[in-house]
């Protein structure tokens, strides 16, 4: 399967690039949920242009980011995504989750090959791109654009379609159905539902 999902799961540190003031974007979204998520005070913030969101000193770059950052979730425009991860991997960030639309299913079938490409090079995994993120019970990793976070449980679970996600999602809340794991795997240019299954 290649290097531990360990630190996927249980990153010692998160970063949201692309974290926004706007609250309905993404970046923002993705960030609150995290800090709501109780993961921890290992929450770090990209974007050149705000000194702070949601009371989360920003840096400019990721290059200006602490060591140790094992988790990355990038919330840009596929234009910018690439860019973003490969400062990453020149980071040493371990896992990237590329939340960002499009790519192989827009007619960027080349800048997602070449993205996964350069990140395997420097020592990361991507889930995505056009995912909707990740939720671990263990560390209390919130890092979806859903508000809907199941309860505590012992299953894991993993899905290309957002649709289908959410739609289970909900059904857990609903039915107070525990899950350990969730993923959203989207395009799966890079970590495969295979490896995942093996991992879970």
């Amino acid at each position: 399967m290649g290097r531990s999902l360990e630190r996927l799961f249980s990153p010692r540190a998160v970063c949201v690039v692309g974290a926004s003031r706007d609250p309905e974007a993404w970046g923002h979204v993705l960030l609150r949920n995290l800090l709501e998520g109780r993961f921890g005070d290992k929450i770090y913030a990209v974007n050149p242009r705000a000194d702070e969101v949601l009371g989360i000193k920003c840096h400019r770059s990721v290059s200006e980011l602490p060591e140790g950052i094992d988790l990355a979730v990038i919330a840009l425009p596929s234009s910018l995504a690439y860019g973003a991860v490969v400062e990453c991997g020149e980071k040493g960030v371990k896992f990237a989750i590329v939340v960002s639309a499009g790519f192989g299913k827009s007619g960027l079938s080349e800048l997602e090959r070449k993205m996964v490409q350069e990140a395997r090079a420097r020592g990361l995994r991507i889930i995505g791109p056009n995912c909707m993120g990740i939720y671990s019970s263990r560390s209390d990793l919130v890092s979806t654009f859903t508000s809907l976070v199941p309860p505590r449980g012992g299953i894991s679970f993993v899905c290309q379609s957002g649709a289908v996600g959410t739609t289970v999602l909900a059904w857990t809340k609903e039915h107070g159905v525990g899950f350990s794991k969730f993923v959203s795997i989207g395009n799966e240019a890079d970590l495969s539902t295979p490896e995942l299954l093996e991992n879970f």
